[in-house]
């Protein structure tokens, strides 16, 4: 059995012209591997992994992420 793990990013902003853009990226990882592992080409993604919203201004800073 071949498992593979799926991180979808998907990004919305609006363009300069008003304009809804979005830009999806898929992370492919093999759930028992070490290492680092790249966005998926996109020709290479056949199912995209289920979408849920997050909502960013919930989320924590990293702590290498705090400015002085």
């Amino acid at each position: 059995m071949h498992e593979v793990f799926s991180l979808g990013d998907y990004v919305l902003t609006m363009s300069a012209n008003s304009e809804w853009v979005s830009r999806n990226r898929v992370i492919c990882l093999p759930p028992r591997a070490e290492g680092h592992f790249p966005v998926s080409p996109s020709q290479v993604v056949t199912e995209h992994p289920p979408m849920l919203l997050v909502e960013t201004h919930l989320l924590e800073m990293a702590d290498h992420a705090h400015q002085d």
